[in-house]
């Protein structure tokens, strides 16, 4: 990890940090049926995104890296091939079960039927995010780490605009709609699908920055492949094998991290009397108090980063047992700070959240009081 790529992830971190604080802000226009819709429908997405998108970046920056370390530039390229190839299908087969089984899912599984409109919004995302990752990694793993951090400052400053413009347009049909219908879910369900189109147009416009810097590269790119003095060309199937192999058993982990949310909302609802009242306590956990977790924990790691900078400096230098001591230092300045963290929310979240959400924060606020352990 070179100074570049400690920049890169620590602007990717704070641009984080503000899409995860303009959604703590949109949650009240959202209202809590609203937020709840949105949060079902992206929790499902991730179930197939974390499976088999979310590794792709990763994986390619590894295998462009490790043949450009060989002066390989031409099968460097064929990695990026193999990648886009694989972004263009598996997108396509993600999208289409999104498509098809949206409607069953949400309505006899997860009980949770208003949700199914804004799936249809965030469904196509799975194949442009497919191909972002997949030229962000080739960016990666050419050493070129700004096109990854300036695409996420993008995404975050695009996803807020259009969130909510489409938000606010489709909130305002919903309220007619539930008018007329004298069902006030309505309003929820369009307010969810205009948050979902706003995540939809912020990746469009995401993916064509991404392919305008690639085509701007091709130049530069041509000139590498003229050096590349390799015999050896690597077969298409090899690659993709190395990638799948890479792909997997990160895609596992982040299948396990977001499975038990998918499972909890599964159990919960078929425990409820009322499941369109009941959606509305699940956004308490889904939509306010695990995003406030995800933005502490983004903090944390923002600090971190440059941390375990220094950390791979020195093994590389094999001078161990500064190596040593760096790592106890992180590990103590983790533990201070989300201690302070958790005494802090323990304290005060009944607080926060009364200040956050004054429309609905005696929920939330009880489960800061009980499980701000989380952030330990």
């Amino acid at each position: 990890m070179n100074h570049a790529e400690v920049r890169s992830r620590q602007i990717i971190l704070l641009a984080s940090i503000v899409g995860i604080v303009s959604i703590i802000f949109m949650s009240n226009k959202m209202g809590d049926n609203g937020l709840g819709y949105f949060v079902a429908a992206f929790e499902s997405f991730l179930l197939l995104y974390m499976l088999f998108v979310m590794p792709i970046s990763e994986a390619v920056e590894k295998l462009v890296r490790l043949r450009l370390s060989k002066g390989q530039y031409k099968n460097a390229g064929r990695v990026l091939n193999v990648a886009m190839l694989y972004a263009v299908i598996i997108g396509l087969i993600c999208t289409a079960i999104f498509y098809s089984v949206s409607r069953l899912w949400f309505e006899k599984i997860l009980l949770v039927p208003y949700a199914v409109q804004a799936m249809y919004f965030i469904a196509p995302i799975v194949l442009i995010s497919a191909c972002i990752n997949a030229l962000k990694g080739y960016f990666q793993g050419t050493g070129t780490a700004m096109p990854t951090a300036v695409s996420h400052i993008a995404r975050t400053l695009f996803f807020i605009t259009f969130s909510l413009f489409f938000s606010l347009s489709f909130k305002e049909y919903g309220e007619k709609v539930s008018g007329l219908l004298r069902n006030g879910d309505f309003s929820g369900m369009y307010v969810s699908s205009g948050i979902a189109l706003g995540l939809l147009s912020a990746a469009i416009l995401v993916f064509l920055f991404v392919m305008f810097v690639y085509i701007g590269a091709g130049r530069r790119q041509k000139s590498k492949f003229s050096k590349d003095t390799s015999s050896k060309q690597e077969k298409y199937s090899e690659l993709l094998g190395a990638m799948l192999r890479s792909i997997l058993p990160t895609g596992l982990i982040g299948l396990l991290l977001i499975m038990p949310n998918c499972l909890g909302l599964f159990f919960y609802q078929r425990k409820q009397e009322d499941i369109y009242q009941s959606i509305k306590r699940y956004a308490s956990f889904g939509g306010k108090y695990e995003v406030w977790v995800v933005l502490i924990l983004a903090a944390v790691s923002l600090g971190l980063v440059s941390m375990v900078h220094k950390i791979t400096i020195i093994m590389k230098r094999e001078e161990y047992k500064l190596v040593r001591e760096q790592i106890q230092a992180g590990i103590i300045w983790t533990f201070i700070s989300t201690m302070g963290v958790t005494v802090f929310f323990t304290v005060l979240g009944e607080s926060i959240m009364a200040a956050t959400y004054p429309a609905s924060f005696e929920l939330e606020g009880k489960m800061f009081a009980q499980g701000s352990l989380i952030f330990l």
